[in-house]
């Protein structure tokens, strides 16, 4: 149950979030391709390291995702944060992502950790600076209108 109600959060995380111009549509994970993935990272030296918010009618309310690299030099990386909307105000992203970098520290021994966030995503901008993520960089999408009938 917890598997297919994440796949559907990871498949809302670019679509649910605000991301300036760029309109993503809800792509849902299924059961089975996440495990293939969580297996395939496993077979790479890759740890995924995930943390949820239950409602109190156990339904997923908010979920993490870190993928740990398997070399301890390069950092890991947040998969994404997502919120489902009838919980959001209550500082479940944040909790949900201080959890989940508590247990990188603690036990994994995860020093280094990078996130992304578009600019127009105030929310998730207070919360990773509030977590004490700092930029390091800024990133340029470019986006193209495809004319079918021009070559």
């Amino acid at each position: 149950m917890l598997r297919e109600a994440v796949g559907q959060l990871i498949g809302r995380v670019d679509a649910g979030a605000p991301n300036g111009t760029l309109a993503w549509e809800p792509t849902p994970v299924l059961p089975a391709d996440y495990a293939d993935e969580l297996s395939r990272r496993s077979a790479q030296g890759r740890i995924t390291v995930e943390t949820l918010a239950l409602a109190p009618d156990g339904e997923v309310a908010a979920w993490t995702g870190v993928v740990v690299p398997p070399n301890a030099e390069r950092a890991a990386e947040v998969e994404g944060t997502y919120v489902e909307p009838a919980h959001r105000g209550r500082g479940l992203g944040a909790a949900v992502k201080a959890a989940c970098l508590a247990h990188l520290r603690d036990p994994l021994r995860v020093h280094r950790v990078t996130t992304s966030s578009d600019d127009a995503n105030r929310w998730m901008r207070a919360i990773n600076d509030l977590l004490g993520f700092r930029p390091v960089e800024v990133e340029a999408i470019f986006e193209a209108r495809v004319h079918p009938t021009r070559r």
